[in-house]
């Protein structure tokens, strides 16, 4: 299994205003940027009792975790810029994994802040975002290719 590095931006988009990027690449210490692949089934009981499964497809999500020390310019950052930016609900919210390649719509589903144990030298934020529309079964399973989908416009 190959490592592969990622380059996350998120653009947001007010409804009248130009859009706005941040690159957390810029960020002094992301420790950790992953694509997740969720399965979307339903399972459906027939009247026969046996059970008939729809498959729709997989639903990226992206997981970004940052360390920081508290006041420092990437603490101000995501409390000041991207925290401000995601909990608007008037604008549109895109990640992109690619360094600015292929954005997709995506939802903000997590916001932590928490600080490490036991010493109290800095913070984590944990930011999940969901992506909203569904990738075609054709596209995956991501595991067998020779680059993950999120290098291939990662869909």
């Amino acid at each position: 299994m190959a490592l592969y590095s990622f380059s996350p931006r998120l653009r947001f988009t007010p409804p009248a205003g130009a859009p706005v990027v941040v690159d957390l690449t810029t960020l002094d210490r992301l420790v950790r940027a992953e694509v997740l692949w969720e399965p979307l089934i339903d399972e459906i009981e027939m009247v026969d009792r046996s059970i008939q499964t729809e498959r729709y497809g997989w639903r990226l999500g992206v997981l970004l975790e940052v360390f920081c020390t508290p006041g420092s310019v990437t603490d101000l950052a995501l409390e000041g810029q991207v925290n401000h930016w995601l909990n608007r609900s008037d604008t549109t919210t895109e990640v992109s994994m690619d360094g600015g390649g292929v954005y997709r719509i995506a939802h903000l589903t997590r916001w932590t802040r928490t600080k490490p144990k036991p010493a109290n030298v800095g913070v984590v934020y944990s930011i999940r975002l969901t992506c909203e529309y569904p990738i075609s079964e054709d596209a995956l399973p991501p595991e067998g290719r020779t680059a993950p989908a999120t290098m291939e416009g990662w869909a």
